[in-house]
């Protein structure tokens, strides 16, 4: 970091006296990488470690990401004895990543998908923690709150805490409650989804309305581009690929989905 420190000069206007002052900005390239990388490998030549890089695929919206990943590999298959762990959550960028020939990391992790919770085991984990502060939840509350998180167990978590805050000792969890906790998460989250909104042009506003509204597939039929109001194919596709850079929806299997389901109820609620 100190490497990386700029002295700057310049001359007090009242005074007429020379200051000097350091920028701290540290150079953000792909080089800077090998310094932490020296670090992170002294470690574990020392102790048996597992490393784990979360969110993964979040390297391909840097700049430079493509020299960052062929640095990262570069050093790290020098390293036999350490396993590495990369975890994603946008499967179409850590495909990318792992799967397109022209990308430095091509092949060189076993891939594993994680499935979804089981619901059963889900379902007692979550009613134990609602017991203990003296409210019961019924497994149909349950599906109905996983049902409305999408199957998510970030919102799924999310949702029961609001579901904990406008509830008290006693109180037995109704799928009615879900709209007051959507308002209490709404409230927390308006800023930010009015941002998200207002950096949109008008006719990707009308296709996000639209995904919410009808789903995700089919987004290039005839309907859909009635429904948004669009007049040509290539337009939607335009569209869809902003909202996919800024991590808004997602494809999933063919379908686009949202990021986040209350960002989806949000809209549908305007």
């Amino acid at each position: 970091m100190l490497a990386h420190l700029r002295p700057t000069v310049s001359i007090d206007p009242s005074s007429g006296a020379p200051t000097v002052t350091v920028d701290a900005r540290i150079a953000a390239e792909p080089a800077t990488l090998d310094s932490v990388l020296d670090v992170l490998l002294a470690q574990t030549k020392r102790r048996k470690t597992c490393v784990l890089l979360d969110e993964f695929q979040d390297i391909l919206d840097i700049d430079d990401g493509e020299r960052t990943l062929a640095v990262l590999r570069s050093r790290i298959q020098l390293d036999s004895n350490t396993p590495y762990i990369f975890l994603g959550s946008i499967r179409n960028k850590m495909t990318e990543i792992f799967f397109k020939y022209s990308s430095p990391f091509y092949h060189s992790a076993a891939a594993f998908k994680v499935g979804n919770i089981d619901p059963d085991e889900f379902f007692a984990f979550i009613k134990k923690r609602f017991a203990t502060g003296g409210r019961k939840l019924t497994r149909a509350m349950f599906d109905a709150i996983a049902r409305t998180a999408r199957d998510t167990p970030g919102f799924i978590q999310e949702l029961c805490d609001a579901l904990w805050q406008m509830s008290s000792k006693g109180t037995t969890l109704e799928e009615s409650d879900i709209q007051q906790a959507l308002a209490i998460i709404f409230a927390r989250e308006n800023d930010h989804f009015t941002f998200a909104l207002k950096q949109l042009t008008a006719q990707q506003t009308r296709v996000l309305r639209t995904i919410a509204v009808r789903g995700g597939r089919g987004i290039l039929s005839g309907s859909f581009l009635e429904a948004a109001q669009v007049f040509n194919a290539a337009s939607v596709k335009k569209a869809v690929a902003k909202l996919e850079r800024e991590n808004i929806i997602y494809n999933y299997d063919g379908e686009y989905r949202f990021g986040s389901p209350f960002f989806c109820e949000w809209i549908l609620r305007q």
